[in-house]
């Protein structure tokens, strides 16, 4: 299992913020590599984003699934169809390495 949150820091209206990995949320507060996420416990290991760096988030996603980081969160409102491609998507990715799927929350 995953014990870190590989989000990324980025800069919003001129503010640093962090965006957790498992679940995208938006955190303004003040955190930094080391601290423990707001959102999901986990220790945050993550990259800063240039404002004007171009990133290729294929070969993010790709690379993270390769090193058995990566993480599907599903939605409630997901077709079988759509979860059937985003998991077979995922096993190519992960090149034979475990990856978590985070099921969707219950209501």
């Amino acid at each position: 299992m995953n014990h870190n949150c590989h989000g990324e820091f980025f800069i919003a209206n001129g503010v640093l913020q962090y965006r957790c990995f498992a679940d995208s949320s938006i955190i303004s507060a003040p955190v930094c590599n080391g601290d423990q996420c707001p959102c999901c416990a986990r220790t945050i290991v993550a990259v800063t984003v240039e404002a004007d760096e171009e990133i290729d988030l294929k070969a993010v996603l790709e690379q993270s699934f390769a090193e058995g980081l990566g993480v599907l969160a599903l939605s409630a409102s997901m077709t079988d169809g759509q979860i059937l491609t985003l998991i077979k998507g995922a096993c190519a990715w992960s090149k034979g390495k475990a990856f978590q799927v985070i099921p969707p929350p219950s209501e």
